[in-house]
C-alpha cells in the first residue's frame, strides 16, 4: 500500500513550511501595527530609538573581533586591538548618545558616573563577597515573590522549611 494514500499513516516529522502559514498569522495577530508606533514617533523618541537599536548591532561587531580570538586561536594583535577599541568606542558613543537623549526627553541626569555608581551598588548587592555561582543562579538583587523575597532569601526559606527527617507526601 502507498503511504501517501494511507489516511491511518501518522507523518514521522512535521515540516516547519507546513507551520509557517499559521505561525505568521499568530505573529501578525500580537505585533502592535507599524503605523500604531509610527503615529506616536517624535522626533526625541526617534533618536532614542536610534541610539539604542545601534548598540546591539556594535555589540556584535566588539564580540566578532573577540571571537576570532576565542574560537580561532587568531593572535590578538596591536591592530586587532584598534579594531576592539574602536568597537568599544562606538558602545561608549552610543550609550552617551542615549544617556543625552534620556536626558533631554525627560529632564534626568543620568551620568556616566552614576550608572557606574547604580552598576557597582547592584553587583555588590548580588555577589557579597566576590562572583560565585549560587549567587549567580540565585540573585539577591532580583525580588522572586510578593513577600519581598530575593531568589536566594526564598530558596533558603523553603531549605527551611524542608525536613528531611520527616516523610514527604
Amino acid at each position: 500500500m502507498n503511504q501517501s494514500n494511507d489516511h491511518n499513516h501518522i507523518p514521522t516529522q512535521i515540516l516547519i513550511e507546513d507551520l509557517l502559514p499559521a505561525y505568521a498569522f499568530f505573529v501578525a495577530s500580537k505585533c502592535k501595527p507599524g503605523a500604531d508606533i509610527l503615529a506616536t514617533l517624535t522626533p526625541e523618541k526617534c533618536h532614542l530609538w536610534h541610539m539604542a537599536s545601534c548598540i546591539p548591532g556594535e555589540a556584535g561587531e566588539l564580540f566578532d573581533q573577540i571571537k576570532k580570538f576565542l574560537v580561532y586561536n587568531k593572535p590578538i594583535t596591536p591592530e586587532q586591538m584598534k579594531e576592539i577599541s574602536k568597537e568599544m568606542g562606538d558602545i561608549l558613543f552610543y550609550m552617551v548618545g542615549l544617556i543625552n537623549g534620556l536626558n533631554s526627553s525627560f529632564g534626568t541626569r543620568l551620568s556616566l558616573d552614576f550608572i557606574l555608581q547604580e552598576n557597582m551598588e547592584k553587583l555588590n548587592s548580588r555577589y557579597k563577597s566576590g562572583y560565585t555561582d549560587t549567587e549567580a543562579q540565585f540573585r539577591a538583587d532580583v525580588v522572586l515573590d510578593n513577600n519581598g523575597l530575593s531568589e536566594i532569601e526564598e530558596v533558603n526559606r523553603q531549605l527551611q522549611l524542608f525536613d528531611p527527617t520527616t516523610e514527604n507526601d
